[in-house]
């Protein structure tokens, strides 16, 4: 039995050098308006003014993913309109960037004489994140195993290095990943023919360029010595048999020892 939803994507790798979640960032500041959309935040009026059965963004360690999907041609069509020149054209303002990444503000809004505090939506975010044990542990490990590689960065960001994000080097990034030539996109059979067409039409408007390159890891040549700290005092059953998972079943690598302190 065929499945009534079509769906589709645009996938991006994106590969950071640093902790600044500029893919994080441009994730959300790319779905803030385009040049066919110019209007604020086209992705979520899309959202009660379609027939979506599924949209949303992801930001994953070396790839950006922004799917949908839908039970209706016509809005099929439309939703990978929407998407499509917002990941490829984007208004990327600089109002929208400091509200999406980081900004400055007073701590109450109301009284200049306030404190300042870092706030944005990213930056709240990757705050969240990162009081929960069991992802900082997860981050901390793939950083430490793969080091001098993009996965021993936080792709979504850290908010101790988040602040050095500039609106500049925010387009430029999007600028050298979000081309074609670094993208896939992906349909459901049954919309094959609609995409296409919307894709080759998209194709007319660029140039082929030179892809990003890839990443070599850093050969081991010595025993390294990994301190992770996290509250321990925090464990949960889900967290004790991840960990358990990794110290008996995985093997990572003979000359790494990995030691749990807790902070």
């Amino acid at each position: 039995m065929r499945d009534s939803h079509s769906a589709a994507g645009v996938q991006f790798r994106t590969t950071p050098l640093d902790n600044t979640g500029v893919p994080h960032i441009l994730e959300h500041t790319v779905l803030c308006g385009s040049e066919k959309y110019p209007c604020r935040d086209p992705f979520f009026k899309m959202l009660n003014r379609s027939l979506s059965t599924f949209m949303n963004a992801f930001t994953a360690s070396d790839f950006t993913l922004y799917p949908f999907s839908t039970q209706n041609p016509k809005d099929f069509h439309n939703l990978l309109s929407v998407y499509l020149d917002a990941v490829f054209f984007p208004c990327l303002r600089e109002l929208d960037f400091w509200q999406e990444g980081w900004r400055l503000e007073h701590d109450n809004p109301k009284d200049p004489n306030s404190p300042l505090v870092f706030k944005g939506v990213v930056f709240n975010e990757m705050k969240g994140a990162f009081t929960d044990n069991e992802r900082v542990f997860a981050q901390h490990l793939q950083n430490r195993l793969l080091p001098g590689h993009t996965y021993s960065v936080v792709s979504g960001g850290d908010p101790v290095n988040i602040p050095d994000l500039t609106w500049e080097q925010l387009k430029q990034f999007h600028a050298t990943h979000y081309h074609p030539s670094n993208a896939r996109d992906i349909a459901s059979d049954v919309r094959i023919r609609i995409a296409l067409k919307l894709v080759k039409q998209l194709l007319q408007l660029f140039t082929i360029c030179t892809p990003l390159g890839t990443y070599q890891c850093l050969p081991q040549t010595s025993p390294i010595l990994i301190l992770i700290f996290f509250p321990l005092a925090l464990l949960n059953l889900t967290f004790f048999l991840l960990l358990m998972f990794f110290f008996l079943y995985l093997e990572i690598s003979p000359s790494t020892r990995l030691i749990l302190s807790e902070s």
